[in-house]
């Protein structure tokens, strides 16, 4: 069973050791939160899973004043797995640490 290693600063918010994580990390070049969510084994009902936590965790995040965040991505299927959690392509690309370009998604947390 492995576990994630965080870099610097990432806050994992949830884990399922050697399938995925949901994690948040204050990005100083975007002067905003950048959420990771990884899933290794993909079903529905690893989604439907996935969307009841993603749920508590937005309610977590607003409730400690965390309204909106990032998300990046590398290509069209993490920006098509990114929508079905709400969290929509902003038009902007970035270049992360890695030098790598990478798509930027956001999401505002609703009432």
């Amino acid at each position: 069973m492995s576990k994630r290693i965080l870099v610097e600063n990432e806050i994992l918010l949830y884990e399922e050791p050697d399938n995925g994580f949901i994690s948040i990390i204050y990005d100083e070049k975007l002067k905003g939160y950048v959420m990771h969510m990884d899933c290794k084994k993909w079903s529905l009902s690893t989604y439907k899973r996935y969307k009841g936590i993603w749920e508590i965790v937005l309610k977590h995040l607003k409730k400690v004043g965390i309204n909106e965040f990032y998300g990046t991505c590398e290509n069209s299927k993490a920006l098509k797995f990114n929508r079905m959690f709400g969290v929509d392509y902003t038009g902007k690309e970035v270049i992360l640490e890695t030098g790598k370009k990478h798509f930027l998604s956001k999401i505002t947390i609703g009432e």
